[in-house]
């Protein structure tokens, strides 16, 4: 069972995907073991859901002094806030003091899992100063601190059949094991081929859109939803957990193929 660690963790949607993974033998293929989320209505969500799981608040304080070993996990999954990239703000990107990006990777740095998976809105294909410039820092960055194999890919809700578009940028990092290279060092994928292929996820909208069929009503809108405001936010913030899923079906089928290469 893969280990997760959870940044910007919202109400969940990175571990709930996760958590509808199986491996071949039918057992749940991840285990959420920490999750790092500062907002109080989406802390009781996660209280609520995970009430195993342990917690933190805020992501430059984490992880906390003591043994690192506590904290360690075979994958760092979340989604940095997006305000500061987004097509729908100022796109002040890393002028913003909302611009957490180095604050995941700092973690990642420290913490060393073999998969790191980032979601972020589609702007941040164009943000910087020159475009792509700070989307071209995030792949550089994973490089950096050793992970040899980084793809990135657009999978939008409407591609699981929703009735919405939400694009969304995906990347996913895997180090393979390999020794963090020293200053200078060339970094060399140990497997070229993509672990997420333009055929799987095309295939999606098949897999997901009876479920959309069935989607309830959320009562976004109506009188005497508690916390009204604080819920709609956190789930204009919430990943797609379809996606999750399916990216995590992706990691297990690569992981299983190698033990049994």
């Amino acid at each position: 069972m893969l280990r997760v660690g959870e940044l910007f963790a919202g109400i969940g949607g990175m571990g709930l995907g996760l958590s509808r993974v199986k491996k071949q033998d039918g057992n749940p293929a991840f285990e959420v073991a920490w999750q790092v989320e500062l907002e109080p209505y989406c802390q009781r969500v996660l209280e609520k859901h995970w009430p195993e799981v342990r917690r933190w608040d805020d992501i430059k304080t984490f992880p906390p002094p003591g043994p690192i070993d506590e904290w360690s996990v075979d994958m760092v999954a979340g989604g940095f806030p997006c305000p500061t990239v987004s097509h729908a703000g100022r796109r002040r990107g890393d002028q913003d003091e909302r611009w957490l990006w180095p604050e995941m990777r700092r973690v990642c740095e420290v913490i060393q899992p073999r998969w790191v998976l980032v979601e972020n809105v589609i702007g941040l294909l164009s943000a910087g100063h020159v475009r792509g410039e700070l989307f071209g820092g995030i792949l550089r960055d994973l490089a950096a601190i050793g992970y040899g194999h980084i793809e990135w890919h657009s999978i939008s809700a409407a591609q699981c059949g929703a009735c919405h578009v939400r694009p969304r940028i995906w990347v996913l990092a895997h180090s393979a094991g390999e020794r963090q290279p020293g200053p200078g060092e060339p970094i060399h994928a140990s497997d070229p081929t993509p672990i997420i292929t333009r055929e799987a996820v095309d295939a999606l909208y098949g897999r997901f859109a009876r479920e959309w069929e069935i989607e309830p009503r959320v009562g976004r809108v109506a009188d005497g939803i508690p916390d009204r405001l604080q819920r709609l936010t956190a789930l204009g913030n919430a990943v797609v957990p379809h996606i999750v899923q399916f990216i995590g079906e992706q990691i297990v089928a690569r992981e299983e193929a190698r033990a049994e290469g």
